[in-house]
């Protein structure tokens, strides 16, 4: 059952909401928004379907990018990506997916979906593996509910792929780690930027699996901050809270592995100067005494100042004028098992 589309008109408002809801991860959707526009204009308005209204034992496959947002921003996806995963799923299982789903809805990877979906004529499902972003593959919600990350299937942009199967005799978070660590190795020798689908799944494990309705959540926040709302009004409607504004002064930064790792310093006007560090995602934001304020899976968002709109990592630039907010993330990276696998702890913090 259709319920909603995402037409022309919806998607920069996916985007914007999408770009928050990354925590600074996930990429930038510039590229993705112009050929999501331009695979709905050939062939219509993609369709978003509610978790509760798939039935049956079908498959359905969470897909995305992986890599450095900051080389994703130069090695642009070609489109075959999604064709050549889809097809590969097919010869693995003997059948297509019945619906496809963002494996994060942050970022760049909140689009891609649609596009995916448009290239395909697969359905979309309202909700995501993360409902924010997180730099590896073992920080999912599946991985959670017990869901094996095998198979896994990576494209790059010529739509070659690479199929994982890792041994399911063992632990999904074993499994999910173990994809991470070859997927990364691939992804790197393909030039830090691939897309893939992982995680595949039958219908009934699907409701239980997933962070629900994050397309529509993403879309309803886009649509805030094209409203022209202010900083101050966008932090009180959405729960958040106001860390600190000032001027971005530093930021020291390279890819490491597959991904964008630096810290970036935002000076106040009374001198006070905040740090936030970040591996693709801001996950963690220290004030002037070097004390945490703010840390994953707390959504850490930098916002310029003039329009509200969430400024990824790969884009931060010097002198941009900015206010930092931080929102509670989905409440399962808050449970035990969640914080084990994003808490701070789990980066080092």
């Amino acid at each position: 059952m259709t319920k909603f589309y995402v037409d022309q008109n919806n998607v920069d408002a996916l985007a914007l909401g999408a770009v928050f809801l990354g925590s600074g991860g996930g990429g930038d959707p510039g590229y993705d928004i112009d050929m999501a526009k331009y695979c709905i204009s050939q062939n219509g308005p993609v369709k978003i379907i509610d978790v509760d209204s798939i039935k049956g034992n079908g498959l359905v496959l969470p897909l995305g990018f992986m890599g450095a947002p900051l080389v994703s921003k130069e090695k642009l996806q070609s489109g075959k990506e999604f064709k050549a995963i889809i097809a590969s799923f097919k010869k693995h299982f003997g059948e297509e997916p019945i619906a496809i789903m963002p494996a994060e809805v942050g970022g760049s990877n909140g689009v891609s979906v649609i596009i995916a979906s448009s290239l395909t004529g697969l359905p979309v499902i309202d909700g995501d593996l993360i409902g924010r972003a997180f730099p590896e593959l073992q920080m999912a919600s599946a991985n959670i509910a017990g869901i094996s990350a095998s198979p896994a299937f990576i494209s790059d942009d010529f739509g070659n792929v690479v199929t994982i199967l890792v041994n399911l005799n063992t632990d999904a978070y074993y499994v999910a780690k173990k994809v991470e660590d070859i997927a990364r190795a691939v992804t790197v020798a393909c030039g830090s930027s691939v897309a893939i689908g992982m995680y595949p799944m039958v219908t009934d494990e699907v409701k239980t699996s997933i962070v629900s309705n994050t397309i529509s959540q993403a879309i309803t926040i886009g649509n805030r901050i094209l409203s022209r709302i202010s900083i101050e009004e966008f932090a009180k409607e959405f729960h958040g809270r106001l860390l600190c504004t000032g001027e971005v002064v530093d930021i020291d930064q390279s890819v490491k592995n597959g991904f964008l790792e630096g810290d970036v310093k935002i000076k106040t006007i009374d001198g006070m100067v905040f740090t936030i560090r970040y591996q693709n995602e801001y996950l963690v934001a220290y004030d002037a005494n070097q004390q945490i304020i703010a840390v994953t899976p707390d959504i850490i968002a930098m916002l310029d100042i003039q329009n509200c709109i969430a400024i990824t990592t790969e884009n931060l630039s010097y002198g941009v004028k900015v206010s930092v907010i931080a929102v509670n993330g989905p409440d399962i990276w808050y449970t035990k098992n969640g914080l084990a696998l994003v808490g701070k702890e789990a980066f080092g913090i």
